[in-house]
């Protein structure tokens, strides 16, 4: 008998959840060169996930996979990447106060102050507009740093990545189908 753990990871593998995982770490992976193709299409760069300002899923900012940052590039983006931590973590701070004063306001006794949620939703709705602000500054930096040779590359990876990442939707979405029973 197979240890139910071990049970557990087929039934993982077998549902698709586990190609699933695996397609949104390539899908994360491919949204550091986003912006740049973003821009190409004239749409809007996607959200970069929760922590701040154009930030890698470890806290550092992205490069696209694939492109080989110069001595000189690494200091130039090194100086970016500092710089914007700097200003992520006083978006940050601003967030949390504006999330405390929400959950003070929810919790206060009495009438609900529904005029101070509504002006503390419109204070953090702006907030999120300069997270946005930041992340689209932070991805133009790349781009400006980047070769024409390098932007190059980083949009044919992004290519792959995009084609890799639609073969594994429509395989997952096969697998979703159920087969029909047999009489």
């Amino acid at each position: 008998m197979a240890c139910p753990n071990v049970l557990h990871k087929l039934e993982r593998i077998m549902s698709g959840k586990f190609l699933m995982g695996m397609g949104s770490a390539l899908l994360l992976a491919g949204t550091a060169f986003l912006p740049v193709m973003a821009a190409a299409q004239d749409v809007p760069p996607p959200m970069m996930g929760g922590r701040g300002p154009g930030m890698g899923p470890h806290g550092h900012l992205p490069v696209p996979p694939g492109v080989e940052l110069t001595a000189e590039q690494k200091v130039q983006w090194r100086i970016i990447s500092e710089q914007a931590k700097k200003d992520d973590a006083g978006l940050r701070k601003d967030g949390r106060a504006l999330h405390e004063q929400i959950g003070d306001a929810l919790m206060s006794e009495g009438a609900l102050d529904r005029t101070k949620l509504a002006d503390l939703l419109r204070q953090e709705n702006a907030l999120h507009v300069r997270e946005e602000q930041a992340r689209l500054e932070i991805m133009e930096k790349l781009h400006d740093l980047l070769t024409p040779a390098q932007r190059k590359q980083a949009r044919e990876t992004a290519d792959k990545m995009k084609a890799l990442h639609e073969q594994l939707w429509a395989l997952m979405k096969k697998s979703d189908t159920p087969e029909p029973e047999a009489p």
